[in-house]
């Protein structure tokens, strides 16, 4: 009965190393496989994500308090490029659905790979014809300082020849809340 015991707990060992024997490298080829990963997850958390962000510097050519029928306004934007880079920027300004203005910036940064960059848009409307109740609303948003604006901006990068150019990469749209005491010099940048 020793013999039996002795062979049985001999078994038993053998199996455990057999275990160790596979486990080990097992768990040694999964760390490196998730460890590379991991750390690139962890570079792209450090290294921010990618952003577009606008700022109203200014506007003139309209007055919101008592806006006539036919208005032809400027809005002076900021698009502050983060991490990315921009060809071609479209920027329209609207209230309540009215485009008031728009433009088309071309900064073409992908080819040069400036990732971060300050672009200058005029966003300009020509004979824009407001009815006499959006003329009310405006009027009534300016005086009770809630006038919005939306600042929809839409990006597109066409540095390379398999991009498709008509596809945009960003698509923003922008509250700006505009009234009496709104000054051109502010600097709070919308993300």
């Amino acid at each position: 009965m020793g013999e039996a015991g002795d062979l049985e707990a001999g078994g038993k060992a053998a199996e455990r190393r057999s275990y160790i024997d596979w486990c080990v490298p097992l768990v040694f080829i999964i760390l490196l496989c998730v460890l590379p990963v991991g750390g690139l997850l962890l570079a792209m958390y450090l290294q921010g994500s990618p952003s577009v962000s606008v700022h109203l510097m200014g506007y003139d050519g309209i007055d919101p308090g008592g806006a006539a029928p036919v208005v032809s306004p400027a809005f002076n934007i900021t698009l502050r490029l983060n991490d990315t880079c921009v060809d071609r920027a479209e920027v329209a300004v609207m209230y309540s659905g009215v485009a008031l203005g728009w433009a088309r910036a071309d900064p073409r940064d992908c080819a040069k790979r400036r990732w971060a960059k300050d672009v200058e848009v005029v966003a300009r409307g020509g004979g824009v014809g407001l009815s006499q109740r959006l003329r009310q609303r405006m009027a009534a948003d300016w005086r009770s300082g809630t006038m919005e604006l939306d600042i929809d901006v839409t990006t597109y990068k066409e540095d390379s020849p398999f991009t498709d150019t008509e596809f945009p990469q960003y698509m923003i749209v922008h509250k700006v809340r505009i009234n009496e005491t709104t000054d051109a010099s502010q600097t709070v940048w919308l993300a």
